[in-house]
Parts: structure tokens; C-alpha cells; sequence
């Protein structure tokens, strides 16, 4: 992402990790391959060792991790992603530094919110839910937007707004 903006724009800008400083920052690595990442995962009730897991994209990560995760992990899934990326604009805009269980508690008692709200939202069909990807995060910006919070969403498959000079 930030390579785009070096090639198309002509502006300097930081192409590593703020958390690590070692890689490249990119979608993936701020959500899975960052060390930062890596034991927001451990810590997390699914306890991800992503480290080991290979994926080029998030969308690829959520289509392999759809496989072996019910819909309910899945849906934890995602609410961490949101909360790391969450995080993640917390530090680079804000300049604000959580601790790894801080993200973790904030990711869990939003999706114990989600949870709740989805119950009220959702009406079970004949057969049990269908795990489609696309409803999930409806409902999820339909909790964020009740929560006054979807204006700060920005979805992690979507570069940054402002880019980060040297």
C-alpha cells in the first residue's frame, strides 16, 4: 500500500512496521505477521499461532480460516482484525500505545456486544445460519454504526487516508 504511494505520488514515506520496525507494512502484516499481531492472536480466546500460517492477503486468510473455524470463531476472527487494525490507527494517527490485553479485552467485549445485538438483528432460517462473510460485516458496521464507532472504521483492505512522511 505504501509502496503505491512512494511510485504514484512522488511522497517519502515509512515503509516499515510502526510496531516492529522490521517488515514492510502491509494489510497482512499489521493484522497477522507483525509480532505485535502474532500475540494479540495467542492471547485471544482462539489462541492463532499465525506465524505459522501462510496467506498473501487478508481476503485469503479469512477464505482459509473459513474452512476450520465455525461461524462463531470466525466472527471473533474478524472483530480482532478489526481491533488490531483498530489499534493500529490508534498509534499511527492518535500516537496512542495500548497493551496487547487491552486490544484483547476490547475485541471481546465488543464482540460479547455483537453477539447480543445479533440476537435482536437476526432471525434464524430453517436450517441454521448460512456463513457468509458479506452479512457479517453488515452486521458488524450495523453494531459500530449504533455505537457512534463506524465513522472510525476503516476497513483493512483499504489503504490508509493520510500517508505518513519521514
Amino acid at each position: 500500500m505504501q509502496d503505491e504511494l512512494n511510485g504514484k505520488r512522488k511522497v517519502e514515506v515509512d515503509l516499515l512496521c510502526d510496531r516492529c520496525g522490521m517488515e514492510p507494512e502491509s494489510t497482512i502484516h499489521v493484522l497477522k505477521g507483525c509480532p505485535w499481531a502474532s500475540g494479540i492472536w495467542l492471547l485471544c480466546p482462539l489462541a492463532l499461532h499465525t506465524q505459522q500460517m501462510q496467506a498473501p492477503n487478508f481476503s485469503d486468510w479469512v477464505k482459509e480460516m473459513g474452512k476450520c473455524l465455525d461461524e462463531e470463531q470466525l466472527e471473533l476472527m474478524l472483530v480482532v482484525a478489526w481491533a488490531l487494525w483498530s489499534d493500529r490507527n490508534l498509534l499511527l494517527f492518535q500516537d496512542i500505545q495500548n497493551y496487547p490485553v487491552d486490544v484483547v479485552n476490547k475485541a471481546i467485549s465488543f464482540f460479547e456486544e455483537y453477539k447480543k445485538e445479533k440476537l435482536k438483528i437476526v432471525q434464524t432460517p430453517i436450517g441454521g445460519p448460512h456463513p457468509m462473510v458479506f452479512i457479517r460485516l453488515i452486521l458488524m458496521l450495523q453494531f459500530l454504526t449504533s455505537k457512534g464507532l463506524a465513522a472510525c472504521f476503516i476497513p483493512p483492505f483499504l489503504p490508509s487516508p493520510v500517508p505518513r512522511a519521514l
